[in-house]
Protein backbone atom coordinates (compact mmCIF):
# COMPACT_ATOMS: atom_id res chain seq x y z
CA UNK A 1 0.00 0.00 0.00
CA UNK A 2 1.07 3.09 -0.78
CA UNK A 3 2.31 5.89 2.22
CA UNK A 4 -0.38 8.16 -0.06
CA UNK A 5 -2.96 5.70 0.40
CA UNK A 6 -1.87 5.45 4.06
CA UNK A 7 -1.98 9.11 4.94
CA UNK A 8 -5.56 9.71 3.19
CA UNK A 9 -7.34 6.71 5.50
CA UNK A 10 -5.52 8.08 8.31
CA UNK A 11 -6.94 11.61 7.82
CA UNK A 12 -10.43 9.95 7.56
CA UNK A 13 -9.90 7.97 10.21
CA UNK A 14 -8.68 11.29 12.36
CA UNK A 15 -11.72 13.02 11.32
CA UNK A 16 -14.00 10.41 11.98
CA UNK A 17 -12.38 9.48 15.65
CA UNK A 18 -12.53 13.46 16.90
CA UNK A 19 -15.96 13.66 15.45
CA UNK A 20 -17.11 10.41 17.21
CA UNK A 21 -16.05 11.92 20.64
CA UNK A 22 -12.70 10.38 21.24
CA UNK A 23 -10.40 12.39 23.15
CA UNK A 24 -7.58 14.00 20.55
CA UNK A 25 -4.17 13.10 22.22
CA UNK A 26 -5.50 9.43 22.48
CA UNK A 27 -6.58 9.27 18.85
CA UNK A 28 -3.40 11.10 17.69
CA UNK A 29 -1.15 8.37 19.55
CA UNK A 30 -2.90 5.57 18.30
CA UNK A 31 -3.23 6.60 14.91
CA UNK A 32 0.36 7.48 14.38
CA UNK A 33 1.51 3.81 16.40
CA UNK A 34 -0.92 2.30 13.90
CA UNK A 35 -0.21 3.79 10.49
CA UNK A 36 3.75 4.36 11.78
CA UNK A 37 3.97 0.94 11.89
CA UNK A 38 1.91 -0.55 8.83
CA UNK A 39 3.77 2.33 6.89
CA UNK A 40 7.00 2.03 8.22
CA UNK A 41 8.01 -0.82 10.06
CA UNK A 42 7.95 -1.55 13.72
CA UNK A 43 12.03 -0.87 13.99
CA UNK A 44 12.09 2.59 12.96
CA UNK A 45 9.09 3.64 14.42
CA UNK A 46 10.45 2.50 18.38
CA UNK A 47 13.62 4.34 16.69
CA UNK A 48 11.96 7.62 16.42
CA UNK A 49 9.96 7.44 19.00
CA UNK A 50 12.64 7.22 21.27
CA UNK A 51 14.61 9.78 19.73
CA UNK A 52 11.58 11.89 20.04
CA UNK A 53 11.08 11.19 23.82
CA UNK A 54 15.02 12.37 24.56
CA UNK A 55 14.47 15.58 22.76
CA UNK A 56 11.36 16.47 24.58
CA UNK A 57 12.97 15.69 27.79
CA UNK A 58 15.73 17.58 27.02
CA UNK A 59 13.71 20.89 26.12
CA UNK A 60 14.14 23.61 28.20
CA UNK A 61 10.87 25.69 27.32
CA UNK A 62 8.87 23.14 28.06
CA UNK A 63 10.25 22.61 32.06
CA UNK A 64 8.19 25.53 33.16
CA UNK A 65 4.72 24.94 31.84
CA UNK A 66 4.20 22.20 34.61
CA UNK A 67 5.20 24.89 37.61
CA UNK A 68 3.22 27.23 36.01
CA UNK A 69 0.35 24.41 36.02
CA UNK A 70 0.82 23.42 39.40
CA UNK A 71 2.39 26.17 41.49
CA UNK A 72 -1.12 27.68 42.49
CA UNK A 73 -2.14 24.18 44.29
CA UNK A 74 1.33 23.62 46.34
CA UNK A 75 2.68 27.17 46.69
CA UNK A 76 -0.36 29.60 47.81
CA UNK A 77 -0.73 29.48 51.29
CA UNK A 78 -4.39 30.34 50.77
CA UNK A 79 -4.86 27.18 48.90
CA UNK A 80 -7.51 25.88 51.26
CA UNK A 81 -9.05 29.36 51.34
CA UNK A 82 -9.91 29.00 47.93
CA UNK A 83 -11.30 25.39 48.11
CA UNK A 84 -13.56 26.69 50.76
CA UNK A 85 -15.08 29.23 48.71
CA UNK A 86 -15.37 27.43 45.72
CA UNK A 87 -17.47 24.76 47.57
CA UNK A 88 -19.69 27.65 48.91
CA UNK A 89 -20.19 28.76 45.41
CA UNK A 90 -20.48 25.39 44.14
CA UNK A 91 -23.64 24.76 46.33
CA UNK A 92 -25.28 28.12 45.84
CA UNK A 93 -23.94 29.89 48.55
CA UNK A 94 -22.13 33.85 48.51
CA UNK A 95 -18.53 34.00 48.83
CA UNK A 96 -17.51 36.15 51.99
CA UNK A 97 -17.61 40.00 50.66
CA UNK A 98 -13.77 40.31 50.92
CA UNK A 99 -13.63 38.03 47.68
CA UNK A 100 -16.33 40.24 46.31
CA UNK A 101 -14.39 42.95 45.30
CA UNK A 102 -15.03 46.87 45.81
CA UNK A 103 -18.28 48.02 44.99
Amino acid sequence: MSLELLGMIQLGLLCIAIFVGFPTAITLLALGFFFGWAGFGWERVSNLMVSRYFFVMSNDVLIPVSLFIFSPYLSTPRAALTCRNAARWSEGRQAPSAWQGDR
